[in-house]
């Protein structure tokens, strides 16, 4: 690091206060608005002009806590950096009310920490570390040979950094609580703790419509006590994106055939009856949020000041509206609810009773439900994968006996065999490399996202329940394995 940047970095530092942190740990709800850092190959000025009224607007508010966050590879493009696009948009002074995302896709752990110090540099303090989906219609080849780095490395490489860097960042985590298979869930979940072990300070959610997912969280954080703040991921529906909705182009986005009818049928309304239902399913589910115990809502979708301004006037009038939980209830379930949510066949929710209380205040009821069991093929591959590689972890270099643990376990030719540690499965055989949790794409059923089979999460964790340490599966902390080119 230069003197010149080692100055610039102090001068940021001092007398330094961190707006949204601030609202986060006083309970305060705040509202963000996501903007896209444009395509690489648009001109970054220009994208910056399309919006730069808008992000003016978000400012502007004076009643409510608002701020902007930039997300980096959205839309399955390479993207600009995502600090050069706030820099230009964002005053020095409102800075602190800003969060940039940081994607692990296309970027190695040094270039995500890399970019933890650019953004500080300029006044962004407030970062959210992501793992980063596959593109739609992306191979489990194609995959393979993109980069992908887990949120949670980056999260313990700040984590493990010196204290005063720690003191002045604020980072979070993303996280999918819209999975109804009973393992794909319990894996999530298990992968939502260890970020959080390993410094995630917040959590953002998926964007998703069922609030009974939404409430899931936030008993689950209580129950076990995370007192985290979480925000909650709203998307702004206009025609093209229920289109792409439906089609399934969003990774992790799964509805069911209830609410894909409400979707359809939406799309034949006049374009004003179809935006009052937009703006009206904003208001109960930002209203919903806050009564639920989140700390704030992040809006995506919404790119012009005129857009910012009616969104703020709606969540305005739906606070006024919904001052009680009973209210909004009341209000939801006319809207929404008889609308079957769970894309069945997949329906398990963690606890019974959600959404009869908005906060939870006793022991809550967990939901029947069985981790499914190995196959007998899985047990005798258990037994004769930890015979020939029991002594691998640590103790023998990661290419020895390629050959057999190629046939036995699908080894790709790791930097560091961790074979034992994952119950003699090589976490490669993930397309993305993840070794600590699913990604949020999983499919429905709990499939790899770009492939047509079982993610290798699931069949870890079947065999962590069949040996008796499932627990564990939230506490150990792998490292990277294979590198990628």
């Amino acid at each position: 690091m230069s003197d010149n940047y080692s100055r610039q970095l102090q001068m940021n530092f001092e007398n330094y206060s961190n707006q949204f942190q601030k609202q986060l740990n006083s309970g305060n709800f705040s509202i963000l608005f996501e903007f896209n850092t444009p395509d690489i190959k648009l001109d970054l000025n220009d994208s910056a002009n399309r919006v730069k009224d808008a992000v003016s607007a978000v400012f502007a508010e004076g009643d409510l806590s608002t701020g902007v966050s930039f997300f980096q590879n959205y839309g399955n493009v390479q993207s600009h950096n995502p600090v050069e696009f706030g820099r230009i948009l964002v005053p020095e002074e409102e800075r602190s009310r800003s969060v940039i995302y940081l994607s692990g896709r296309g970027n190695s752990l040094n270039d995500m920490y890399e970019n933890i110090e650019l953004a500080m540099n300029e006044g962004f303090n407030n970062i959210i570390a992501a793992s980063g989906c596959s593109m739609f219609n992306d191979s489990v080849r194609s995959t393979r040979k993109k980069q992908f780095t887990e949120s949670i490395h980056l999260l313990n490489k700040v984590k493990n950094s010196s204290l005063e860097f720690k003191k002045k960042i604020c980072i979070g985590t993303t996280f999918n609580p819209f999975k109804y298979n009973l393992a794909d869930c319990t894996n999530q979940y298990f992968k939502l703790v260890k970020k959080i072990n390993h410094g995630a300070q917040f959590i953002v959610t998926q964007f998703g419509w069922d609030m009974y997912k939404m409430q899931e969280l936030r008993w689950y954080l209580t129950n076990r006590g995370f007192y985290y703040p979480s925000l909650a991921g709203i998307l702004f529906l206009n025609p093209s994106r229920v289109e792409k909705i439906i089609a399934g182009e969003y990774r992790g986005v799964h509805i069911s055939s209830d609410f894909r009818k409400v979707l359809t049928n939406e799309l034949r309304f006049s374009t004003t009856q179809f935006e009052a239902s937009q703006w009206r399913r904003l208001q109960l589910q930002v209203a919903g949020a806050k009564l639920l115990g989140y700390s704030g809502v992040q809006i995506s979708g919404l790119d012009t000041p005129y857009k910012i301004n009616v969104a703020l006037r709606k969540i305005k009038d739906a606070f006024a509206e919904f001052n009680h939980f009973q209210y909004w209830r009341s209000a939801y379930e006319e809207y929404l609810g008889r609308v079957e949510m769970a894309p069945y066949p997949q329906r398990f929710y963690i606890f019974e009773k959600l959404l009869d209380d908005a906060h939870l205040t006793k022991q809550p009821t967990i939901s029947d439900g069985n981790i499914p069991e190995c196959t007998k093929r899985e047990k005798i591959h258990y037994y004769l994968a930890k015979f020939l590689f029991g002594k691998s972890q640590g103790r023998r270099i990661a290419t020895e006996h390629f050959i057999s643990k190629k046939l036995f376990a699908s080894c790709r030719s790791c930097k560091s065999c961790r074979l034992p540690q994952f119950h003699y499965l090589c976490p490669e055989i993930c397309p993305k490399g993840f070794a600590n949790g699913p990604c949020g794409g999983t499919k429905v059923d709990g499939k790899c996202e770009v492939a047509n089979r079982e993610c290798v999460h699931i069949k870890r964790l079947k065999l962590a329940n069949w040996r008796g340490n499932v627990n564990d599966l939230e506490e150990i902390y792998l490292q990277s394995g294979k590198v990628r080119k």
